[in-house]
């Protein structure tokens, strides 16, 4: 049996988090958005939010347990291009 990773344990908590209530997910989505801001731990949130993806597979599950739902926005060429411009 191998050992949990940081990511993991911390993938873990943020779970047991936003099972308590929508309100619980509101706030800990928003301590990952301000380690997004920042330069800093940038990296280190995204590598979560990617690992936090992989942990919850169905949306309508992860949604009625965890109170949120992930979802992927696709642009096409040009709405990418006008949100660089």
């Amino acid at each position: 049996m191998t050992a949990a990773t940081p990511t993991a344990e911390a993938v873990e908590e943020f779970l047991r988090k936003c099972e308590a209530s929508g309100d619980e997910a509101y706030g800990a989505f928003r301590s990952v958005l301000e380690k997004l801001e920042d330069p800093s731990s940038r990296t280190q949130a995204r590598v979560f939010l990617s690992d936090l993806q992989k942990r919850v597979n169905d949306s309508d599950e992860c949604l009625n347990k965890y109170h949120f739902r992930i979802q992927d926005v696709v642009l096409d060429q040009y709405e990418e291009y006008d949100l660089i411009t």
